[in-house]
Formats: C-alpha cells, sequence, structure tokens
C-alpha cells in the first residue's frame, strides 16, 4: 500500500509538471483572517485596505466596479501579518468591490465588501456625516443608525468618534 501511495503521488506530481496544472484545486487561501478587512485613506483617486491574518502571506486584493466581476488585482511581495494595499488610478466618486487574500486563494470578499472613491475636491455632493459623542453609548448609538434603502444615494462619506 504504501508503495502504490510513492507511484500515485509521483505519478500526479509528473503529469502536473507536463501539463502545466496546479495542485492546488481550492480558491481559499490557508491562512485565517484576524482583523478587518477595514478601509482607510480614501481619496477620489485611491484607497488603502487593511487586514490581518494568523500567518505571515504575500498581500493580494482583487476588484472591480461590479460585486461578480472583480477583474484588477494588486499585489504586494513579501510575507506579513499585517497588510496594507493601496488601490491606486480609481475613478471619481465611483463603487467598488473588493476581495483581500493571498497568492493562494481568497480570504475574504463578497457582495458585501464595497466602498466608494470620493467625489472630487470642490465637486458638489451630497455628504452624510455619522458623529459620535460619548463613547461609553457607542454601542447604543450603532443600533440607531440605520443604512438607507439606496445606499447609493445617502452614503456614509465620514465617520468621527
Amino acid at each position: 500500500m504504501r508503495l502504490f501511495k510513492m507511484y500515485s503521488t509521483l505519478i500526479l506530481s509528473v503529469s502536473l509538471f507536463f501539463f502545466g496544472l496546479s495542485a492546488n484545486t481550492s480558491a481559499a487561501s490557508t491562512s485565517l483572517l484576524t482583523r478587518g478587512p477595514y478601509l482607510q485613506m480614501q481619496t477620489d483617486d485611491s484607497i488603502t485596505i487593511h487586514w490581518r491574518t494568523d500567518v505571515a502571506t504575500d498581500s493580494v486584493v482583487s476588484f472591480g466596479t461590479s460585486a461578480g466581476n472583480l477583474i484588477n488585482t494588486v499585489t504586494e511581495a513579501g510575507s506579513r501579518i499585517n497588510h496594507a494595499v493601496v488601490l491606486n488610478n480609481l475613478g471619481a466618486n465611483q463603487h467598488y468591490w473588493y476581495s483581500v487574500g493571498d497568492s493562494i486563494g481568497t480570504i475574504a470578499g463578497d457582495s458585501s465588501y464595497h466602498f466608494y472613491t470620493a467625489p472630487i475636491q470642490g465637486d458638489p455632493a451630497d455628504t452624510r456625516i455619522w458623529v459620535w459623542g460619548f463613547p461609553a453609548r457607542q454601542t447604543q448609538m450603532r443600533g440607531q443608525f440605520v443604512m438607507p434603502t439606496n445606499p447609493g444615494l445617502h452614503q456614509t462619506l465620514q465617520i468621527l468618534f
């Protein structure tokens, strides 16, 4: 039996080598998300996406203008547990969806992972700002914040604590 397993592994490895196939058939990464992802430094043409993993990996963000079509990818080489990837050359006041992961696969990302870029400075735009006051009551206040049924019309652009 042991000899059979060894030959099976050898045949699989040789087949994968000659036919250019990958032994990794899963699109899921082996690392686990321990924090985030969260967004920072939003401008009219860029945003920074941060997250933390349980093991050191490279950083990959896929993004696009529709939830099912993340055709753009930014990769940061080098292993780390605290990831920060800057997405540049984005359109102003545009809606984007994204996923985060590593070169093995996606760690997090579905239709709820999205953001808007800021409008161009000086252009008139409706702005919604949410300000939290007394920190001891933030949990109660967060529960009273209601997202509109059409988030594209009244997106929250700033949250102040």
